[in-house]
């Protein structure tokens, strides 16, 4: 499933602070014996591409006692915010190890029962494309899905060199995709999977999942 001459990298982001649900994402139970890291890692080690995990330093302790130290990435001192500081951190911490990938897959940990064919048609279309993609990206009927997607780490470099150089940030990473020139690839995102795409936030998010399946 990995791209020919493609190198990709997972990046699923863990650093939110989940205020909303309470507690750490990760570790919320979805079933008696699965909780939303486990199970969303179960699901993309199926596709044999490197996964590593973004976080912020006061997690390390519990995230390193089950999950490889060297697959753990911690938030880097840049000037921004939300998701789009775990991205840049991954982006700075592979530029100094000199192993940039071609492109990182970002999954948030609140999307845990993505479905397969959701992360792999993006995958397939990315193989299918023979020139350098900006990126790759849904869009449902709420508009654009910056988490999951595919960024290229040519428009990671270029907003690294904006948040270097502007002290005003945009963190919205939704502005952010739609001033990538050239512009990136968008797939419909078919309306039989968006049930699967909402981000759970908080606990009666998960229960009003757990209704609707």
């Amino acid at each position: 499933m990995n791209p020919i001459n493609t190198k990709v990298y997972f990046l699923l982001l863990v650093g939110g602070k989940s205020l909303r649900m309470g507690e750490d994402k990760s570790f919320v139970l979805l079933n008696k014996k699965s909780n939303f890291i486990s199970l969303l890692l179960k699901r993309i080690r199926i596709f044999k591409i490197p996964i590593f995990i973004s976080l912020r330093s006061e997690q390390w302790k519990k995230y390193s006692s089950f999950i490889p130290g060297d697959t753990l990435i911690l938030d880097s001192a840049v000037n921004v915010e939300g998701p789009l500081k775990g991205i840049i951190s991954a982006f700075h911490y592979f530029k100094n190890k000199k192993d940039l990938p071609d492109y990182f897959f970002v999954l948030p940990i609140d999307l845990p029962l993505i479905r397969l064919k959701t992360i792999a048609r993006l995958l397939v279309e990315l193989n299918l494309i023979h020139e350098k993609c900006s990126g790759l990206f849904y869009q449902s009927s709420f508009g654009i899905e910056p988490l999951a997607g595919i960024y290229s780490t040519e428009v990671l470099n270029e907003w690294d060199k904006e948040i270097s150089n502007s002290k005003n940030q945009n963190y919205s990473l939704f502005q952010k995709i739609k001033k990538i020139n050239p512009h990136p690839k968008f797939l419909n995102l078919p309306l039989s999977e968006e049930i699967f795409f909402k981000n759970i936030n908080t606990k009666e998010d998960l229960t009003d999942l757990k209704n609707k399946l």
